[in-house]
């Protein structure tokens, strides 16, 4: 289970509640909080998941290809119930802050998964605030799509190459390099 900072979820609390579309005075505070919690440990949720989710359905695809028709059904199912979360009334009753970033990180997801399966699973994908923040998010799931991701892949693979046999950790000098590769980004 993910861990958050209490101040970070009064903060995402305040934002959400704030949203125009939010209509907490309508409801008693307990609920209020029941659907502040709701969203919030919504989006926590799908974040932590999204490159666990791609990860298992790249490994299954590579690994068991006798199950793809199942496979590529189930991720069909998926694409429905991603893109029936795009219509105007849920976007009219949603907080701007979860509607986006929930529907970004769906794009995300099948935008990678399609990938794999050499399908277009976005195009029903119209909102541009949706598919810019999707994009810039593919390259968490898919380093392939991060050049940076890219280079510190490679970097760890050399240092690793170059170390192997002396006895030291490889992963420690690795890891030390990227981040040194990262601060001079």
């Amino acid at each position: 289970m993910p861990v958050t900072r209490p101040q970070h979820v009064d903060l995402v609390f305040r934002i959400l509640a704030a949203d125009p579309c939010v209509t907490l005075d309508t409801i008693d505070e307990q609920h209020a909080g029941e659907l502040l919690t709701i969203w919030h440990q919504g989006m926590v949720n799908q974040v932590v998941n999204l490159n666990v989710d791609y990860r298992i359905e790249s490994w299954l695809y590579r690994e068991y290809p006798g199950i793809r028709p199942n496979q590529e059904k189930s991720i069909g199912l998926q694409v429905q119930m991603s893109v029936a979360r795009l219509t105007p009334n849920v976007k009219r009753v949603t907080p701007r802050l979860v509607y986006e970033g929930s529907n970004a990180i769906n794009y995300t997801y099948l935008h990678s998964v399609g990938i794999m399966l050499g399908q277009n699973l976005v195009r029903d994908y119209t909102d541009s605030a949706i598919v810019e923040l999707g994009k810039r998010l593919v390259g968490l799931v898919d380093p392939s799509w991060n050049p940076l991701l890219v280079k510190l892949s490679r970097l760890r693979r050399i240092v690793e190459q170059s170390v192997n046999g002396r006895g030291q950790d490889s992963t420690n000098i690795a890891t030390h390099h990227a981040q040194e590769a990262h601060r001079h980004i």
